[in-house]
């Protein structure tokens, strides 16, 4: 039983032998013409592919199918179009190139061309920005080694769908789901609190709340915001510092 394992196996490797050679001798015929002439020897399909699948083919430069849509200048010009550009759209791009959406992601991934969110940042003057050497360097001079002491207030709504999050819900059956599920309700007037809290290099100050109102006075500033939570911040971690207070 042993030695019938072993000539059958034998015999495989033969034929994957025979099949290897045959294929690399007529290798631009491709495999269609060497499955074509093993399967006259009675060599089933299947077999064939198998042994072909095993194969490492490393494709010769320009091989393949020539491209019509993304040809080297369609390439270029769609480079032009994306490449340090905004307010312009895919699919918009696709019937000018007439091919679909996802093509032209595809196109413009093998450009390593990303589509980036904008970042925030201050507008500037020329003005101001001549001028920010001068005032780095004053402030240098003025307040090296003095501890900065920022503070800020911020309003929140107490309705859950604003929260992050919670814009989405899950459901089998929209017809049945509570309308409170289902709407984001929306007042004119919405119900906020006031957060406010002061931080520096050293840490952070406990926060004050403040319900309703639109906008903080100056008497809860004074009386809340700077006796009750800034003084003590002030006295907890910069008690023998000199501070630089930049409301």
């Amino acid at each position: 039983q042993i030695q019938s394992v072993l000539k059958m196996a034998s015999k495989q490797q033969h034929l994957r032998d025979r099949v290897v050679q045959f294929y690399k001798k007529h290798e631009t015929a491709g495999k269609k013409f060497t499955c074509a002439h093993f399967m006259a020897e009675g060599v089933s399909r299947r077999t064939i592919y198998s042994i072909l699948s095993t194969l490492k083919i490393e494709r010769q430069p320009g091989s393949g199918r020539k491209p019509t849509i993304m040809t080297p200048q369609n390439v270029r010009k769609l480079k032009t179009l994306f490449n340090n550009n905004y307010c312009i759209s895919q699919t918009e791009v696709a019937r000018k190139f007439e091919c679909s959406q996802p093509y032209i992601c595809k196109t413009l991934n093998r450009l390593h061309i990303k589509a980036r969110k904008k970042q925030r940042c201050p507008g500037y003057t020329e003005e101001q920005i001549s001028q920010v050497k001068s005032q780095c360097r004053w402030m240098c001079k003025n307040f090296s080694g003095k501890s900065f002491i920022l503070d800020d207030e911020s309003y929140f709504s107490l309705s859950g769908p604003q929260m992050p999050g919670n814009d989405v819900y899950y459901t089998d059956d929209m017809s049945i789901t509570p309308p409170e599920i289902k709407y984001k309700f929306k007042k004119k007037f919405e119900s906020k609190v006031m957060l406010y809290i002061a931080v520096s290099s050293k840490g952070i100050s406990e926060p004050f709340f403040k319900p309703n109102g639109l906008a903080i006075n100056h008497e809860t500033y004074i009386n809340q915001c700077l006796d009750k939570i800034l003084v003590p911040f002030i006295h907890k971690h910069h008690k023998n510092d000199e501070i630089v207070f930049w409301p």
